[in-house]
């Protein structure tokens, strides 16, 4: 039996389904099967309502179990319940040992049952030893999901070590730590979309492309907008264009008018204006958006490849646009010598923008510039480790670096 400890990010909790639903950042979860495994984006708690209260949004936990009580029961044939958070359960669970169950390639359910063998903390919190989130706090203590100070992690080899002192330590600055990573060392992707999303997100969009409805089609396209934006998934993206090239064959206005929609909100993601492009792209941009105008220019003459080519040039070029602001933005931070906070926080808005995987603008622009972004990265890691003078300093261990 082997202790293993698993650190995710909250990005949505519901407390009021049952079970508890709660998604996170994409982790890798070990399967125990070799090396092989899940990518879990979600979380439901069973068992009892214990934990219900302890996890925050957008806030870093460890949990650490067993590696004998991971139950892998993927199978293709779960049912949907959106009232349960996506998944039907099935009876409610008896009152087992605790035990993780992955349900499919993004979902664990975990039965938590009693506090022996389940332990749940802060990433930034060491844990006393037998503590869990349900423990009563003795006077002075802190509370559950209570953040400390970055160098508090508990350590790789014993995730369970704690203070005796239940008052908060000041950072550890000496030589041999101060390289240590803290929680916010590596930015919070983006939450992509479950595994059962996607695939209805998929289903939807090829049943409406088969029917041969361009009604359909355009309701398909709208209602699976979102999935499509979130996911990183080149199935659903290749469905989402097929889907597109057999409305243009119907109704090339009203395919116009959802590739003119969608260029606007990207646009509008990125901080770019029309002013911000080449005057090449600008006036394609302007096409685009008044070629449903009864002008009777040659405007309405706009066809299906066409409206797509010129929604890939304007966004390719203003996902470069923004991705140069955020450069300097980070330069100018470094050159005059900002204080550590503020060039941690371009730091990390830069490496939130390079880590997008489900924006491939976003990703067409870093590639082209990718030296010189981790080139500018190391310098201003340098820079924050002077303003910090060796203590605490921010760490760059970008997974995308």
């Amino acid at each position: 039996m082997t202790k293993k400890t698993i650190t995710f990010t909250t990005t949505k909790i519901d407390n009021n389904t049952s079970p508890i639903v709660i998604e996170i950042n994409e982790i890798d979860f070990p399967t125990g099967k070799g090396d092989e495994k899940a990518k879990i984006t979600k979380m439901f708690f069973t068992g009892n309502e214990s934990v219900k209260g302890v996890f925050e949004a957008n806030k870093t936990y460890q949990m650490t179990f067993d590696d004998q009580d991971v139950e892998d029961d993927r199978q293709p044939t779960m049912t949907q319940n959106t009232s349960a958070g996506g998944f039907a359960m099935g009876p409610a669970p008896k009152k087992l040992p605790n035990h993780l169950v992955l349900e499919s390639n993004n979902d664990l359910r975990i039965v938590y049952n009693n506090k022996d063998t389940i332990k749940i903390t802060t990433a930034s919190q060491q844990e006393a030893p037998n503590q869990t989130p349900t423990d009563e706090k003795k006077p002075g203590s802190p509370k559950p999901g209570t953040p400390k100070t970055p160098d508090q992690n508990p350590s790789p080899d014993n995730p369970n070590e704690g203070p005796s002192d239940p008052t908060p330590k000041q950072p550890d600055k000496s030589p041999d730590k101060k390289d240590k990573p803290t929680p916010q060392d590596t930015p919070p992707k983006n939450p992509e979309p479950s595994s059962e999303e996607v695939n209805s997100a998929k289903n939807k969009l090829k049943q409406a492309r088969e029917s041969g409805n361009k009604d359909e089609m355009v309701s398909a396209l709208n209602d699976t907008r979102d999935t499509v934006e979130k996911s990183s998934n080149q199935d659903l993206k290749k469905e989402k264009q097929l889907a597109e090239d057999e409305l243009g064959k119907l109704d090339e206005k009203k395919l116009r008018e959802i590739i003119r929609e969608e260029v606007a909100k990207e646009l509008q993601k990125f901080g770019i204006k029309a002013d911000d492009l080449s005057s090449e792209n600008k006036q394609k941009l302007e096409e685009l958006n008044n070629n449903n105008n009864n002008n009777n220019n040659n405007n309405n003459n706009i066809k299906p490849d066409e409206a797509k080519n010129i929604r890939n040039k304007v966004l390719n070029e203003a996902g470069e646009k923004s991705l140069d602001k955020l450069i300097n933005e980070l330069e100018q931070a470094v050159e005059t010598k900002k204080s550590q906070k503020e060039i941690e926080n371009k730091i990390r808005v830069l490496q939130q923008f390079i880590g997008d995987n489900s924006n491939e603008y976003a990703q067409n622009a870093y590639s082209k510039r990718k030296d010189k972004v981790q080139k500018l990265l190391e310098k201003a890691k340098n820079q924050s480790k002077e303003n910090n003078e060796g203590g605490g300093f921010f760490r760059l261990n970008n997974p995308v670096m």
